[in-house]
């Protein structure tokens, strides 16, 4: 209200108008000016952050749209960067181009596809951030399987919760987190007798798991014959938490 006053007077009165439009600027600088810096400073980075929100928004409006499944989107991703680093392991600095990533994810694919995994069905992911970890999941996108990603810092009656309340029919775990799921089994917490534990290293002695690594070695790189219709919608996976 004052400020459209003093546009008012200012072509009739500019000595006054000048004078009121001075003092509030002063009031806007000793109360916003920091604000108003700060603002400015950040000002590239929030345009910058605003326009990546709209392109997300927008290829999830598309996706949603044309509702194709997840590991479609992916191949259309693996298709024009074939030859494109896309994951590097950093513990033993392997590279992984996105044909090759491609080809790993179709071992997990086509493991489980030949243990007649389907659509639904529940594999449990417990390890670590790793390679491994994100070609197993979109392997087993590729069959319509849910993945259930189970947090690595989780032990006891924790993880035992987790598990149980996932309904996996399978584990994938590491050579280290394996002992985890032995102290849980050993204080009587878990109970896997219809859940296979699939180690990707040497399993410990004296039990049933399986070293899962070298059944991967052995699986084809092609691209799994899917039996069963998936779409955007379908679900993936769990995230399990505490």
């Amino acid at each position: 209200m004052l400020l459209t006053l003093v546009l008012a007077l200012l072509p009739s009165n500019p000595g006054i108008g000048s004078v009121l439009l001075a003092l509030i600027s002063g009031y806007i600088y000793k109360d916003y000016g920091d604000f108003i810096y700060r603002s400015y400073l950040t000002l590239h980075r929030d345009l910058s952050g605003l326009y990546l929100i709209i392109i997300i928004k927008t290829h999830l409006w598309l996706a949603l749209r044309r509702n194709r499944p997840l590991h479609e989107i992916f191949l259309g991703v693996v298709e024009k960067n074939l030859n494109k680093i896309a994951m590097i392991d950093i513990e033993t600095s392997r590279t992984l181009t996105f044909k090759e990533f491609n080809q790993h994810c179709n071992r997990y694919a086509n493991y489980f596809q030949n243990k007649n995994y389907r659509k639904g069905d529940v594999v449990a992911l417990y390890m670590e951030n790793s390679v491994e970890f994100v070609a197993a999941w979109m392997g087993l996108a590729k069959l319509g399987c849910v993945t259930s990603w189970i947090n690595s810092n989780l032990k006891r009656e924790q993880l035992s919760h987790c598990i149980e309340t996932s309904k996996a029919k399978a584990i994938i775990t590491s050579e280290t987190l394996q002992n985890v799921l032995l102290d849980a089994i050993s204080e009587e917490l878990l109970k896997l007798s219809n859940v296979d534990v699939l180690v990707l290293g040497n399993p410990a002695s004296g039990t049933e798991f399986h070293n899962f690594r070298k059944s991967l070695e052995d699986q084809d790189i092609l691209e799994p014959k899917t039996k069963d219709d998936t779409d955007f919608r379908s679900h993936s996976n769990y995230c399990l938490t505490f």
